[in-house]
């Protein structure tokens, strides 16, 4: 077994790591025997790509600079209902999304 975590006179090696993936065919992780002087070797981890997914996949950006502008725009009134005043942020952000 390949330990991730170096253990001490003690006790014995661990492997207390952790790699969570979704949404991908292939992953796979190997040690790299590589320590750096701590008690953590470095991991080599391999994460694959099902193409069918990423084709078809539609992305949404949202332009920074156009939501900057459009708020500038707005007169800013004190907050007096929190809901109302999200509800006009995510309108504002709608405007400046789009989808690729």
């Amino acid at each position: 077994m390949s330990y991730t975590r170096i253990g001490q006179c003690v006790c014995r090696g661990t492997t207390p790591d952790l790699s969570m993936c979704v949404n991908t065919d292939v992953v796979s992780w190997e040690n790299t025997f590589e320590d750096l002087g701590s008690g953590h070797p470095i991991l080599n981890l391999v994460v694959g790509r099902n193409a069918e997914h990423s084709a078809n996949r539609k992305v949404r950006i949202a332009d920074l600079d156009t939501f900057r502008q459009n708020r500038d725009t707005k007169k800013e009134e004190p907050i007096k209902d929190i809901g109302s005043w999200c509800e006009k942020i995510l309108a504002d952000v709608e405007i400046a999304t789009k989808e690729i």
